[in-house]
């Protein structure tokens, strides 16, 4: 009789790990995997407009049969597996339609690491709120100022990033170099509610200043918005938004990619009036300019000196350049942007202290020359 019982109890065992579908917590084996959490829950209402959809299971899946899972009434082109959190993320091909329910399937032909199939299939749904501008958030939000920049990673596409109203049209992101590289910042648009809108991508620095803005628009016609700069290793910030203040949005995506600098040279990084090297009269050569980078140096002057500076390009005479002396109260300058070769600037000193010029181009990797005069 006690065998019957042993043989009966080994038998149940086997047909449990046969069906299980999770692990019990007391080391049987697991060969059904199964759905743990969805993300929105199944039922939700009012979901976010720019949501990113999630799925857990209970065991590592196999990435590749993951394509059975989709929402039925919208494609989701990127799609991410985290094998150590079992979590499938589906970023949805644009914005969600307001006050619209989505249907989401995950086939049975989803397997686990060792082959094993869902038992059967798994679907739930969900609504979209309606449609409030101002309340518009992504999910790396509040990330609206350099204080709370989004960290984000080199060669990753971050979708369904939205700019929307005033109080959410800028959007910062943070990133780290560990070698110099020139890093372009690629906006996609995803979805807009107007034909034209004027868009920004700013470079900023970690106490909020701008290396160099550039200004572009998303049309119709075309969606796709990039911008450039070379840097130094270190962590830096690039901004995007739109420029003006209304409550047109846009969904957009975002890509930071690296390539070769532009050469430096020993006088960087003077990228800044505060950062400006400190340099006395003479001629230095084979200087480096890059893309909008601006070069500050400093001079110190006396009242009734006069201060020279000639730029001498020396890789070509096309490009556009600019050249401005400031006086130590910052507001006093002369200078202006040309064509000129050599281009010279002159000021007479006002008061005594430091005085300051900038260099700055509109090409890659432009060698020059200076000469800094300063005469009685």
């Amino acid at each position: 009789m006690k065998h019957t019982y042993l043989a009966l109890a080994v038998l149940i065992g086997f047909a449990g790990m046969l069906t299980g579908c999770g692990d019990d917590g007391g080391g049987v084996a697991v060969v059904t995997p199964r759905v743990t959490q969805t993300f929105p829950e199944d039922g939700a209402a009012g979901v976010d407009l720019t949501i990113a959809i999630s799925v857990w299971f209970s065991r590592d899946m196999e990435e590749a049969s993951l394509d059975s899972v989709y929402v039925l009434e919208m494609p989701t082109p990127q799609r991410e597996y985290d094998s150590s959190e079992k979590k499938l993320t589906l970023y949805p091909d644009g914005m969600l339609d307001p006050d619209s329910t989505y249907h989401v399937r995950i086939s049975s032909f989803c397997m686990d690491m060792d082959g094993n199939n869902l038992a059967q299939d798994y679907t739930f749904n969900f609504t979209a709120r309606q449609f409030i501008c101002d309340d518009m958030l992504d999910r790396f939000e509040p990330n609206d100022d350099v204080s709370s920049a989004t960290p984000i990673e080199i060669g990753v596409t971050y979708p369904m990033l939205i700019s929307c109203g005033d109080g959410e049209r800028r959007d910062f992101y943070q990133f780290t170099l560990d070698a110099p590289a020139k890093v372009t910042a690629t906006t996609k648009m995803a979805n807009m509610d107007t034909s034209y809108v004027s868009w920004w991508i700013f470079w900023v620095n970690a106490n909020g200043d701008n290396y160099v803005t550039q200004g572009t628009s998303f049309e119709e016609n075309d969606s796709t918005a990039s911008f450039h700069f070379s840097f130094l290793p270190g962590t830096y910030y690039v901004m995007t938004g739109k420029s003006d203040v209304d409550h047109h949005f846009v969904v957009y995506d975002l890509t930071l990619e690296t390539s070769d600098p532009c050469p430096d040279d020993d006088y960087e990084d003077n990228d800044f009036l505060y950062e400006a090297a400190p340099i006395t009269p003479g001629t230095y050569e084979d200087l480096r300019g890059c893309y909008l980078d601006a070069d500050f140096f400093a001079v110190d002057l006396t009242t009734g000196q006069t201060l020279t500076v000639t730029v001498t390009e020396v890789t070509t005479n096309d490009y556009l350049k600019r050249l401005v002396i400031y006086a130590p109260d910052l507001y006093s300058k002369t200078g202006d942007t040309d064509w000129d070769n050599p281009k010279i600037e002159s000021w007479t000193a006002e008061m005594d202290g430091s005085h300051y010029f900038q260099v700055r181009w509109w090409s890659e990797e432009v060698i020059y020359n200076l000469d800094v005069e300063v005469s009685d």
